[in-house]
């Protein structure tokens, strides 16, 4: 399995209905966090994920190190 490569990016969008979403490092975007009436998130639940799903390759990639770290120990 492969995912988007990092980083990632978690930016505010006024595209259309305003809300987060998640840019690849080539711009593309990956995810999108629309806000405003329920069933929707508000703007900070959605700014608090978007900035965490941002991070998933970073985190990723320090999984892997820590893994080879202690598999070679």
């Amino acid at each position: 399995m492969t995912h988007t490569p990092g980083p990632w990016q978690a930016k505010w969008d006024t595209v259309g209905l305003p809300g987060w979403s998640i840019a690849g490092a080539d711009g593309t975007e990956i995810a999108g966090c629309t806000t405003g009436n329920p069933p929707f998130r508000t703007a900070d639940e959605c700014k608090a994920d978007f900035h965490l799903i941002a991070a998933a390759p970073t985190l990723l990639e320090a999984l892997e190190r820590s893994l080879e770290t202690h598999q070679s120990a």
